[in-house]
């Protein structure tokens, strides 16, 4: 990965990329709705939505991974989806964002790039359910999937037998374990799906009413994933993720709060941040970038949730 500090995102460029994101929410969100409806649904206009995203993130992978970090509330708010469609929709685009990234990295065929993307779109699809999004607080946590719904949507060009399979294979961890009879390609693309819907979950996860703080939910995920999946592919992911995600805020210590916009893949620890705020909770202006790979004397303190910033400062890269 590039010295990312020194990447220079222009307004347009970062506005190109929010749209594609909630250019593919709206979209999968009309037709989801569709299917739940009528039973059936044509998801092909959303191959050109996901190419679009697969050619921004080979372009910039940090403002689409910082924009799928945005609280579920804002996604909702901009896009007039409910609070239990999100976690089908708003779900579904940030894994296959997350999943598209990885897969790039590791090398996986263009032509297989979207097959990845619109498993990792679907994977929730079981949630919707009778008409209604069936969402629950044991069903949230669970890798919960309808092979009913997803056999009643059509993709034009799609070899679909290969997405039920896929889709399949991320939602049983005993088949994601076992190679036997299971093409290497295959299992590879289900490891890099199931770490990414892990991820997700714990990310927008509520724990006794509050977030999971992001270091507590890669802890979490380091723990789970010991001795289970690709190492190779373990390693990719956290070096993609960090414990302090993109998009995500952190107080320093100097007081100051700022946005963490890119990562040191060496460093996890020392990303590159914007201050946004500085130790009296006053607007940063102009805010300032720093590389805490080059400042010894910053360091991060903790992460913090703040929906309020992630909303004023999504286009802040």
């Amino acid at each position: 990965m590039a010295p990312e500090n020194e990447i220079k995102t222009s307004v347009s460029e970062v506005q190109t990329h929010i749209d594609a994101y909630f250019d593919a929410v709206r979209l999968f969100a009309s037709l989801v709705s569709e299917l739940k409806n009528k039973g059936k649904a044509d998801f092909s206009p959303l191959t050109a939505n996901l190419q679009r995203i697969i050619t921004l993130i080979k372009e910039d992978e940090r403002i689409l991974m910082g924009i799928a970090n945005s609280p579920y509330s804002f996604v909702e708010r901009k896009t007039g989806i409910d609070e239990d469609a999100a976690k089908v929709i708003v779900y579904g685009v940030n894994v296959a964002i997350y999943a598209v990234n990885i897969s790039v990295s590791i090398g996986i065929f263009d032509d297989h790039l979207l097959y990845v993307a619109m498993a990792s779109l679907c994977n929730h699809l079981g949630l919707a359910d009778n008409g209604a999004f069936n969402v629950t607080e044991t069903t949230e946590l669970e890798r919960t999937y309808s092979s009913e719904l997803i056999r009643n949507i059509s993709i034009s060009g799609f070899d679909m037998e290969s997405l039920f399979f896929l889709h399949g294979l991320v939602n049983d961890r005993k088949k994601i374990l076992g190679k036997t009879s299971i093409q290497e390609a295959m299992y590879q693309y289900a490891i890099i799906i199931s770490l990414c819907n892990s991820f997700e979950k714990l990310m927008h996860r509520r724990v006794r009413g509050e977030f999971l703080p992001p270091v507590e939910a890669m802890k979490s995920m380091r723990e789970e994933m010991n001795g289970y999946f690709n190492k190779d592919i373990v390693r990719i992911f956290f070096n993609k993720f960090s414990i302090y995600p993109i998009g995500s805020y952190v107080k320093l210590s100097t007081k100051e709060i700022a946005k963490i916009v890119a990562i040191n893949p060496t460093f996890i620890m020392r990303p590159v941040v914007v201050i946004v705020l500085d130790s009296n909770g006053i607007d940063k202006v102009p805010p300032q970038r720093i590389n805490l790979r080059e400042k010894p004397n910053y360091y991060i303190k903790h992460s913090i949730i703040d929906d309020a910033l992630s909303e004023r400062y999504i286009a802040l890269f």
